[in-house]
């Protein structure tokens, strides 16, 4: 790269360079070496381009295709000539730019930035001892890597029974007491005179894409191997075989594991049977030829509660026992209190095994959830969780800090894996903030509905009583800033919009207009769970819109009140009351991951024309217009909208795309995938959250675009995951983009608040609930304005 930019100088670019070299310590003297041998000499280089205007479009352009972007420079010595960087987006010419002179005075707003890499705030559990490898399972077509060799060595270990013996890490071990035999627990040094117990199984916690679905399949395949050797062993016929494995996921990714069964395992050494859905499976005999059931969290969740009615024992579910259950993605249940924790907490195995890069999201609490799954003899009890580890850490004190920190690394040692992410020794990861302005139009209508906002929650406050809407208007006045951010003028406002609904009088009319807005917005935001009011089960439990168990939809009230499907089908709607009288009024919505992404309202203007597009899209399509058309992207947001206006753009410029949203079916969403890997002619996949969060593999692309900061920053790594895992061979971008001076930028700084390791584990969740949960919110989110 250096080689060709210094054959343009004979063009007549100037090229100026200074390196700054600085001496830093080394490692430690060997005895008798040289006094300088323990410092070593690090150079920054800085180097500057001079040349004319006419060049900023193809030095733009060369240092982009590098995946390399101009900053702003600290210091230069010809302060009077002008600075133009083709990658700020807002000078296009000459006369926006600005005199070298002024950049020292930090009149220039920030252009695009490099993130430093955040802190892993789980790497409190991160297992430093090298384990040894098991060997590669005859089942298993690709060779395993190293880690996953250990990790098939730790999960082995974790199946075995237990003899207290002190050999391996376990939470008991057995000690001479003054009476006979006694049990030591290591994690809080207390004993006792019962044995503990047993239990077995543990937490696979590798960062996400280390490629812990191929080691939970190597698992399932040292059954054979070891039910052969079993049967030997006992004298038993060689066609003994072990129950068969139940692998618990969330729906998006059932054809993943599919796939994954097919691409990794040896041709009909791991048959497995899909329970879900239409494929359900109807008796006991249909388990004999297979070694794996895959099922989902929803459908665990809905037969639990329908057997529970029915006092049926002979459900397949739950009259099996498992050979092991496997929760991919286990966070699922880090709400202990849930019907869906206590239904996957309900199915009997020989081993349990919760898999999740994050077992800790918000507070200590969900990791408790998972030791209860794993019956993890004392700490499936959370009172003695609490008793033994979180109440020292909320004690505020140095020693007790200390202490609780010990205590959780024991516990996690005894049961939990997890590796750092440098385990792989990826390819880099860079990560770019790329703040962007408003257009003048779009500045004048961002700062009107932030006005609106802040009126909104002002009354709200001062009125206090939810039920005269004042709570929702002002949410729905504060997700217009996020919309406008993305959209432009492309979004209307709610209190822009005319609506007519058939039947309804204005005031319910006009909640039915923003109800799924306001509620997907209350969903995401996540300070307080949402319940059905009525059989309070709660919302990331229920299967509405993803097994099409039922058409019928949920309802929302204007005071914040749901109702689940289930209870609006088993009840006449005039019979549904929020608790006010007058009745608030309430709107149909649906809670599956499509109607998340949408965006109702249409906006000011149906023109696509590429300078009508939003701010955002146009910086988006010109980033990608420059790139190497080799290069696959994946752009990412939060709502189908914003996607439907990137793709216009990009179409205007004559690039391909693929499209995975939530209303892509099922069935066809491999294919999708598909063909983002193998056309060559593909350069971009347009990716919903709510779709990419999870299990894809997107290594084929080397670029990632984030449209929009989310409020939860582990989402958005859940997602990056997708690009930068085992499997990726090329250095992999990603650029963030947000709106300076807007309720992204606030949003941004809430992030590095959630990404710190004391505001994760350290936080109490705050149980209130009804108006002062509304209070709280709306306080927080005026904070954010």
């Amino acid at each position: 790269m250096i080689k060709a930019l210094l054959e343009a100088v004979d063009e007549g670019l100037e090229i100026q360079a200074f390196c700054n070299p600085k001496n830093t310590p080394g490692p430690p003297l060997a005895k008798g070496s040289s006094p300088h041998a323990g410092r070593r000499s690090v150079c920054t280089l800085s180097i500057f381009v001079f040349g004319t205007f006419s060049w900023f479009d193809d030095i733009g352009q060369f240092f982009q295709s590098h995946e390399l972007y101009l900053q702003d420079p600290l210091d230069c010595d010809r302060r009077n000539l002008r600075y133009c960087n083709p990658h700020r987006l807002s000078w296009k010419d000459l006369d926006s730019s600005v005199y070298i002179s002024d950049l020292a005075k930090g009149c220039v707003d920030g252009g695009i930035t490099t993130l430093e890499q955040q802190r892993d705030v789980l790497e409190v559990f991160d297992a430093n001892d090298h384990l040894a490898e098991a060997a590669q399972p005859r089942g298993i077509k690709t060779p395993l890597a190293r880690h996953q060799k250990e990790s098939l060595t730790f999960m082995i270990r974790r199946e075995s029974k237990c003899v207290f013996d002190g050999s391996d890490a376990e939470i008991w071990e057995a000690i001479q007491g003054r009476e006979g035999k006694a049990y030591l627990n290591r994690v809080s040094q207390e004993v006792q005179d019962q044995e503990p117990p047993q239990f077995q199984g543990g937490i696979i916690a590798d960062p996400m894409g280390l490629g812990k679905t191929l080691s939970m399949i190597s698992l399932i395949a040292t059954d054979t191997e070891r039910a052969l050797r079993a049967s030997q062993r006992h004298g038993l016929t060689p066609e003994y075989k072990t129950a068969p494995s139940l692998v618990v996921v969330p729906p998006s990714i059932l054809d993943t594991w599919e796939e994954q069964f097919a691409e990794h395992a040896v041709p009909g050494e791991i048959r497995f049977r899909r329970h879900y859905g239409k494929d359900r499976l109807q008796s006991a005999g249909c388990l004999k030829d297979c070694e794996a059931v895959l099922t989902t969290y929803h459908t665990v969740s809905s037969e639990w509660r329908r057997a529970s009615r029915t006092n049926d024992a002979s459900h397949i579910l739950f009259g099996t026992r498992w050979r092991r259950v496997i929760l991919d993605e286990a966070h699922y249940i880090r709400n202990a209190k849930s019907n869906m924790a206590k239904s996957v907490c309900s199915l009997e195995a020989d081993a349990r095994w919760a898999v999740t890069g994050t077992p800790v999201q918000n507070s200590l609490s969900d990791l408790t959830s998972l030791l209860t799954f794993l019956r993890a003899y004392p700490y499936a009890d959370n009172k003695r969780f609490d008793a033994d580890i979180a109440r020292r850490w909320k004690a505020g004190t140095a020693e007790g800090a200390e202490e609780a920190v010990k205590r959780l690394k024991c516990l996690a040692r005894c049961l939990l894996l997890r590796r750092p992410k440098s385990t792989l020794q990826l390819p880099d990861r860079h990560d770019l903030l790329k703040p962007l302005e408003f257009s003048p139009e779009e500045r004048a209508y961002y700062d009107r509905t932030k006005q609106e906002a802040e009126q909104g929650i002002k009354t709200a406050l001062a009125n206090g009583d939810e039920t005269t809407g004042a709570f929702a208007r002002a949410l729905q006045q504060i997700e217009a800033l996020r919309m406008i951010c993305n959209l432009g003028l492309h979004y209307r406002r709610p209190s822009e919009r005319k609506t007519a609904v058939q039947g309804l009088d204005e005031e319910a009319a006009a909640w039915a207009d923003v109800a799924q807005e306001n509620f997907n917005f209350q969903r995401e935001f996540g300070l307080d769970e949402i319940r059905c009011q009525q059989c309070k089960t709660s919302v990331d439990e229920m299967d509405d819109g993803i097994e099409a168990v039922t058409t019928t939809s949920c309802l929302f009230s204007r005071c914040l009140r749901f109702t689940c499907s289930e209870c609006v089908a088993r009840a006449p709607r005039w019979q549904i009351s929020c608790g006010h009288e007058p009745r608030c009024p309430s709107a149909a919505i649906h809670i599956d991951g499509s109607a998340s992404e949408t965006i109702f309202s249409p906006g000011h203007s149906d023109d696509t024309s590429p300078s009508s597009l939003p701010t955002k899209v146009q910086a988006l399509v010109a980033d990608i217009k420059g790139l190497d058309p080799a290069i696959k992207s994946v752009v990412f947001s939060s709502w189908r909208k914003t996607l439907d206006l990137t793709l216009h753009g990009l179409e205007q410029e004559g690039i391909q795309c693929v499209r995975f949203d939530g209303t892509v079916p099922q069935k066809e969403r491999q294919g999708v995938v598909e063909q983002f890997r193998k056309d060559p002619n593909i350069r971009v996949m347009l990716l919903t959250l709510s779709c990419g969060a999870v299990g894809l593999n997107l290594t084929v692309a080397s670029r990632a675009y984030l449209m929009e900061p989310h409020w939860n920053p582990t989402q958005e790594e859940q997602a990056l995951a997708r690009i930068h895992r085992m499997g990726q061979t090329r250095p992999v971008t990603t650029i963030r983009m947000h709106i300076k001076n807007s309720f992204e930028q606030n949003i941004l700084d809430l992030q590095k608040d959630k990404t710190h390791l004391a505001g994760v584990i350290l936080s109490q969740k705050n149980e209130k609930a009804g108006g002062e949960a509304g209070v709280r919110s709306l306080l927080r989110l005026r904070s954010l304005i």
